[in-house]
Order: structure tokens, then C-alpha cells, then sequence
């Protein structure tokens, strides 16, 4: 198990099947969802590059790619945010209609405030 910036792995939060409904709900690409992966096994971005066979840089587009289509703006947003899709809040929150934004007649689920949701602020 490797480490990574938050101090854990979040490997062990996700199976196969978890991964397979986020993947649908979010739309993500068979690559998208390998670098969400190795995300979530704490590796950096030059560690997916190596493992993925691919550049770094690519790494950092899909990961862009990624924030854009959960709709959020760094890792512990991205990750707060397939969770609640793994746990069915992100649906829920989509069918309230309090949590959406409309994109070129896309839902997109609104930005995670991750200051908020971590406890932890920016200064």
C-alpha cells in the first residue's frame, strides 16, 4: 500500500463494482477511470505516468478532464466527490436539483467546497 499526500490510501474504499458505477455516472473514459485508480492508491502523478505508460503531462490533462467532468477543482475535491457517487449522494443530490449546473445541456454536479468539507482552509 503506498501513501500519498493525504497520508492514507483510499484503495481499499473502492471495488470493482464502485468503480464500474462511477465510471458510468460520471462519464469517464477507460483511462480516466485508470488514472482515478491509481489516484486513489496514493501515487503521484509521475508514479500514473510510469505505470500507465504515458507522460506526465497526460496524466495532469486527464486529471483536468476528470475535475472538470465531477465538477470540481483538486484531489480531495475529486475524491470527496467519488465517493458520494460510490454512496448514491450524488444522484440524490442531482434529482433534489439543488446541486446542478447546466453546461451545454449537461448536468454537471456543482463544485465541492473541500475547505468546508475537510475542516481545513487554505491560509
Amino acid at each position: 500500500m503506498e501513501i500519498n499526500a493525504f497520508g492514507t490510501s483510499f484503495d481499499g474504499l473502492m471495488n470493482a463494482q464502485h468503480w464500474s458505477h462511477v465510471a458510468i455516472a460520471a462519464h469517464l473514459s477507460p483511462r480516466e477511470q485508470s488514472v482515478c485508480q491509481q489516484l486513489f492508491q496514493g501515487k503521484t502523478r509521475q508514479q500514473i505516468a510510469m505505470d500507465l505508460r504515458i507522460s506526465p503531462r497526460t496524466v495532469r490533462q486527464h486529471l483536468e478532464t476528470i475535475h472538470g467532468k465531477l465538477g470540481v477543482t483538486n484531489r480531495v475535491g475529486l475524491v470527496l466527490r467519488i465517493i458520494q457517487i460510490r454512496d448514491g449522494l450524488d444522484r440524490h443530490e442531482r434529482l433534489a436539483g439543488s446541486d446542478e449546473v447546466h453546461r451545454n445541456g449537461r448536468q454537471v454536479p456543482q463544485r465541492i467546497d473541500t475547505e468546508a468539507a475537510t475542516g481545513r482552509t487554505g491560509k
